[in-house]
């Protein structure tokens, strides 16, 4: 019998704590404003070379140019709807991970050449290794991916400012045995004059506002 009462007694203890106690939160890891800056410099120049690899600045490409001769011997000054899909797939650092890009450039050629240039994309990463340098080493993932989106206006063939670009989405990141996601909310508007770029929006949870 009174071994009974003492597991009762422990037991009325146990449900005691239980009904007292907040539940734990659990440990979220974060980056530091440096980590999260570098890491999205990162990402934007790997986002430039796969565009890049993937034939997506058509302004210079075979295919545009032999589309603008067709349409200025067929079409006269009426421009003429294009399609070119975009893929590429690329190996990250340390040979470690990919990244791939998947999408469409379209836009209108007249017979002086393009009128105006849009490319649509997503952009994913897979246990991709990036080294942002004093920060450290990542390994990134889409979750699942980023989504991309230029667009370009020309006058007379000329390309005109700025060229605009926007990426939004979410990736998963590890570094040193910590882990998370960064939400990204971004628009660059880059000068083709001065090559300068305007960065603004959001990323991991901090707001960009640069020049650069």
């Amino acid at each position: 019998m009174k071994k009974n009462i003492a597991v009762l007694s422990v037991l009325a203890a146990v449900a005691l704590t239980a009904c007292g106690s907040e539940p734990v939160a659990p440990v979220v890891d974060t980056l530091t404003r440096a980590e999260s800056i570098a890491l999205l410099q990162a990402i934007e120049e790997q986002t430039l070379e796969i565009l890049g690899a993937a034939g997506s600045l058509p302004v210079t490409s075979e295919q545009v140019q032999r589309m603008t001769r067709v349409a200025s011997t067929s079409s006269g000054a009426v421009p003429q709807p294009f399609a070119i899909p975009l893929t590429a797939t690329e190996i990250c650092d340390s040979q470690s991970g990919s990244v791939s890009l998947s999408g469409t450039a379209t836009g209108l050629l007249d017979d002086v050449g393009l009128n105006s240039l849009e490319i649509s994309a997503l952009i994913t990463h897979r246990n991709c290794r990036i080294d942002t340098g004093a920060t450290g080493t990542f390994d990134i993932s889409g979750a699942p991916n980023i989504q991309l989106k230029s667009s370009l206006r020309f006058v007379g063939g000329v390309p005109q400012e700025p060229v605009e670009l926007s990426m939004r989405g979410t990736v998963a990141w590890r570094n040193a045995g910590r882990s998370g996601e960064c939400a990204l909310d971004l628009t660059v508007l880059t000068s083709i004059t001065t090559s300068r770029d305007e960065v603004r929006g959001t990323f991991c949870g901090i707001a960009v506002n640069e020049s650069r």
